[in-house]
């Protein structure tokens, strides 16, 4: 599947999972964690409510928090703007939902939260 190149930088660089007590995944700024909720920029916590919106709350976060955040380094920054635009958005999400799936993450019995599995294997 194809994958907007920024995307990549900041899965890789910036967000992070975690998995709380009840098992719910949550994707977090690994630059901003450390500070106190009310010094991070908004939408440093992702709650996607489903594997199939993982894309849509990526693109919100590189949106919102990525450029207001004031720990992601500059060169990460400059990334976002200049790779935003992806040819094949379809293909982008349904990569966003494969990767997922292959990882483990699966949609929680609530309907509202994504949980871990174990991974698909191929």
């Amino acid at each position: 599947g194809k994958i907007n190149p920024a995307h990549i930088i900041i899965r890789r660089e910036v967000l992070e999972v975690r998995r709380t007590v009840s098992g719910r995944i949550l994707f977090q700024c690994a630059c901003c964690k450390h500070l106190p909720r009310s010094k991070r920029a908004k939408l440093s916590t992702l709650a996607p409510q489903s594997v199939g919106n993982l894309y849509r709350a990526m693109v919100r976060f590189m949106m919102n928090h990525v450029p207001a955040c004031g720990q992601i380094p500059q060169e990460i920054k400059d990334l976002s703007p200049k790779a935003s635009r992806v040819v094949n958005e379809r293909g982008t999400k349904k990569y966003w939902v494969k990767s997922a799936m292959r990882k483990g993450l699966r949609d929680g019995e609530d309907g509202k939260s994504i949980v871990y599995c174990h991974p698909i294997e191929n």
